[in-house]
C-alpha cells in the first residue's frame, strides 16, 4: 500500500478513535486547566475553564483531521495572549500524550506512533506560536520599561535642572556642606555676598572657620541638640575683604533615603539694608515724638517771650537813654533774644524752623561764616575747597547758617589744641548720590563736606550724636542740642546728613541738600527803625497777655486797634467794621476756630482783606498753606517793635490787587 494512503488511513482511524473519546479528553483537559488556573496570569472563571477543556480537545481533534500547522501556531499565540502559563502548556502536552497512549494501548503499533507524532507536531506548532507571541510580549514589555525608565530619567533630569537653576539663580546665598561642615558647593549669590572671585577656593574648607560668622558655635550646638531640626536666626558675617554685614540664616540638615544625615544646606539673606531702614524708622519715630514736644514747648515759650519783649519795647520807647533802668531793659531784651535763639533751635530740631525760604548762595554763607568763625578761633586752620559753579539751594539762610555754625563749633571743640578744618562744596547728580543715601528723592544735590582732625568719636557716641540733649561735654559747656538742631534743619530742608568718625583721626559730616535752578540774589540789609502809621488794625490772639501787649505796641506806633480773643470773635468784628479795618494780625494756633479757618472766613467777607500771620511756630506746615492761599505776610514770635512796625507798614503800603 502507498505510504501516503496508509498515513491518511491511519489518521482517519486516529480521528475516529479520538472522536469516540472526545468527552473524556475534554474532561481531562478541563481538570488540568483547573489544576493550573492559579499559575496563569489571571484566574479564569470556572465556566471558562470548563469551556477551555472542550475548546482545547476540539482544537486538537481538528488538527488531527486537517493537519494545519499554521492554524495551531496562531492558536499558540492566542493562548499566550489569553494568559496561559508555560507550565500549563507543558502539562497540556503531557496530557495529550497520555491520552494517546490510553487510546492506542498497543505499544509500538503504527497507530500509537502516529498518534504520538501528531501530538508532538501539534505541541511543537502550539509552542512555536506561544513562544513567538511571548518574545513579542517580552520585547514590548522591555520597550515599555525602557520608555518608562527613560521618562523617569528625563523627569528626574528636568527636576535636577530646575532645582539647580533655582539654586544658581536664587538671590539668596546658598551653601552646601558635608556632615562635618566642609563646604561642597556655593551658589553665585553667595559668592557675590561674600565677595569671592573664585568660589572653588572655599570648597573643602570648614564653613565656620572660613566665614567667621558670629554665633557660629551657637549654630553647631543647635544642630546637635535638636538632632537636625535646623536653625534660623540673624547673624553678623564677614566678607572676604574683612567688612561685616548682617545676614538672616536658615539652616537645615540634608538626609538620604535612609533618613541618615549626609550634609547641611544653609541659606543666607543679606539684611544689612533692611536693618538700616528699621533703625532709620525707629530713629524717625523717636525724632518725630521729641520734635512734636519740642515744637509745642517752643510755641508756648515764644508767646511768653513776646509778652516780655513787648513790655520791654514799650518801656524803652518812652525812656531816655540816661535813665538808670535803660541798660537793664536792654539787658532784658538781649535775654529775650537769647531765649528766642533757643526756641529757634528747638523748632529747628522739630523741622519747623524754616522761616524765609528763597534761593541761597551756599558758597557765600560758607565763606562768610568761616571767616567770622576763624577770627574767634585763631588756633584753627580752615581750608576751603568750594565749587565755583555751585548751584543754589532753596533754604532759609539763617537756618543754614545755624547748621554751619553748629558744625564749626563741634569741630573746634574736638580740637582744643588747634587743628585743621576742611570745608568743601560740590554739585552732585541723582545718580551720584543714590548709592550713598537711603532712598533719595530724584533731584540734583549740593553737598557740604566738613571734616576735622580732632579727637573723633566712638561707635557708641556716633549712634547717639543726633539725639537731643546728648552731649559728651562737661556740665555747662553744651546743651546737647547743637547736632540735633543740625539734623532737624537738614531734614526740614528735604536733605540728608551722614557722619563718619574714628577715635584719634577726626570726624567728617556730609550734608546733601536738593539743588535749585533758581538764581540767588543778595538783598540789601535795611537799618532798624520804627515806622509809624494811623490805620485801624484788628489784632487776633487767644493768649490774652500776647493780645494785650500786641495791641499796646500797635497803639504806640500810632495805629487804632481792635482786638479779638478768638477766631469767631475776629470774624464778627471784621464783618461789622470791614470798611475801617486796614489790616488783620492773625494768630495761627487758636482753639475751636484756628488761623486757617479764620483766614478763609475773613476772605469770604472781603477778598481784599490784608492779613499778617503771627505764630510761635515757623512758616512751615499750616502757615505755609495759609500763605499759599493769599495771606499777605508772616511774622515770627517773639518780635521787636521795629520788626513789627516794618512788616505792618510793608503790607499796608502794598497796592490793592
Amino acid at each position: 500500500m502507498n505510504p501516503d494512503v496508509r498515513q491518511s488511513h491511519h489518521s482517519s482511524v486516529i480521528y475516529q478513535k479520538l472522536l469516540e473519546k472526545l468527552t473524556y479528553l475534554a474532561t481531562q483537559l478541563g481538570e488540568m486547566f483547573q489544576d493550573f488556573a492559579f499559575e496563569n496570569r489571571f484566574n479564569l472563571h470556572p465556566r471558562r475553564i470548563s469551556e477551555l477543556g472542550w475548546e482545547q480537545a476540539n482544537h486538537f481533534l481538528e488538527f488531527v483531521a486537517s493537519g494545519n500547522d499554521k492554524e495551531v501556531v496562531s492558536a499558540g499565540s492566542y493562548r499566550m495572549e489569553e494568559g496561559l502559563g508555560q507550565s500549563t502548556l507543558a502539562a497540556l502536552g503531557v496530557r495529550l500524550r497520555r491520552f494517546c497512549r490510553a487510546t492506542f494501548p498497543v505499544e509500538g503499533s503504527e497507530l500509537m506512533d502516529q498518534g504520538l507524532d501528531l501530538v508532538d507536531r501539534y505541541m511543537s506548532s502550539l509552542m512555536e506560536g506561544y513562544n513567538t507571541a511571548l518574545e513579542a510580549r517580552i520585547l514590548e514589555d522591555q520597550e515599555q520599561m525602557r520608555r518608562a525608565l527613560s521618562g523617569a530619567l528625563e523627569s528626574q533630569r528636568r527636576e535636577l535642572y530646575i532645582k539647580n537653576h533655582a539654586i544658581n539663580t536664587s538671590i539668596n546665598g546658598i551653601m552646601l556642606t558635608d556632615i562635618d561642615g566642609r563646604i561642597t558647593y556655593v551658589n553665585p549669590a553667595f559668592s557675590d555676598m561674600w565677595g569671592l572671585e573664585d568660589p572653588s577656593v572655599v570648597h573643602g574648607k570648614n564653613c565656620i572657620d572660613l566665614l567667621e560668622i558670629d554665633k557660629s558655635h551657637e549654630i553647631v550646638n543647635a544642630l546637635s541638640e535638636k538632632a537636625g531640626a535646623g536653625w534660623r536666626g540673624e547673624l553678623r558675617a564677614r566678607r572676604a575683604n574683612g567688612s561685616y554685614f548682617e545676614v538672616e540664616v536658615s539652616l537645615s540638615i540634608i538626609k538620604d533615603v535612609g533618613r541618615y544625615r549626609i550634609g547641611v544646606m544653609v541659606s543666607f539673606v543679606d539684611i544689612t539694608e533692611r536693618k538700616r531702614l528699621e533703625a532709620d524708622f525707629r530713629e524717625a519715630k523717636k525724632t518725630e515724638a521729641i520734635g512734636t514736644l519740642a515744637s509745642g514747648i517752643a510755641h508756648d515759650f515764644n508767646n511768653l517771650l513776646t509778652t516780655i519783649q513787648g513790655h520791654t519795647s514799650l518801656m524803652l520807647l518812652s525812656m531816655d537813654r540816661a535813665h538808670p533802668f535803660y541798660e537793664r531793659l536792654r539787658s532784658i531784651e538781649k535775654q529775650v533774644e537769647s531765649g528766642s535763639r533757643l526756641t529757634t533751635q528747638l523748632l529747628g530740631y522739630a523741622r519747623k524752623g524754616r522761616y524765609e525760604v528763597k534761593p541761597v548762595d551756599l558758597n557765600r554763607l560758607v565763606e562768610d561764616l568761616a571767616e567770622t568763625f576763624n577770627r574767634t578761633r585763631k588756633e584753627l586752620s580752615i581750608h576751603l575747597e568750594l565749587d565755583k559753579h555751585l548751584l543754589a539751594i532753596e533754604a532759609d539762610a539763617g537756618q543754614i547758617e545755624q547748621v554751619l555754625l553748629n558744625l564749626y563749633i563741634n569741630a573746634a571743640d574736638a580740637m582744643p589744641g588747634g587743628g585743621n578744618l576742611f570745608i568743601g562744596t560740590k554739585n552732585l547728580s541723582y545718580d551720584q548720590v543714590k548709592g550713598k543715601l537711603s532712598n533719595p528723592k530724584k533731584s540734583n544735590y549740593v553737598m557740604i563736606n566738613i571734616a576735622d582732625t580732632g579727637s573723633g568719636m566712638t561707635k557708641e557716641t556716633m549712634e547717639r550724636v543726633f539725639d537731643p540733649f546728648f552731649t559728651t561735654k562737661e556740665m555747662g559747656r553744651g546743651t546737647g542740642l547743637g547736632l540735633a538742631v543740625v539734623y532737624g534743619i537738614v531734614k526740614g530742608h528735604g536733605g540728608y546728613i551722614k557722619v563718619e568718625s574714628e577715635v584719634g583721626k577726626g570726624t567728617t559730616f556730609e550734608i546733601y541738600l536738593p539743588a535749585s535752578d533758581r538764581v540767588f540774589a543778595q538783598p540789601p540789609r535795611a537799618p532798624e527803625q520804627t515806622i509809624k502809621g494811623n490805620e485801624t488794625i484788628l489784632c487776633v490772639d487767644d493768649e490774652r497777655a500776647v493780645l494785650s501787649i500786641a495791641s499796646e505796641l500797635l497803639q504806640a506806633l500810632g495805629y487804632q486797634v481792635l482786638s479779638a480773643n478768638s477766631g469767631r470773635e475776629a470774624v464778627e468784628i471784621y464783618g461789622a467794621n470791614r470798611d475801617q479795618i486796614s489790616l488783620v494780625i492773625l494768630d495761627m494756633i487758636m482753639p475751636e476756630m484756628g488761623g486757617g479757618e479764620t483766614y478763609d472766613a475773613l476772605r469770604n467777607i472781603s477778598s481784599k482783606v490784608k492779613v499778617l500771620l503771627s505764630t510761635g511756630y515757623s512758616i512751615e506746615g499750616k502757615a505755609t498753606d495759609i500763605m499759599n492761599r493769599g495771606c499777605n505776610g508772616f511774622i515770627q514770635k517773639p518780635f521787636k517793635l521795629t520788626a513789627l512796625s516794618k512788616k505792618v507798614r510793608e503790607i499796608l503800603d502794598e497796592s490793592t490787587m
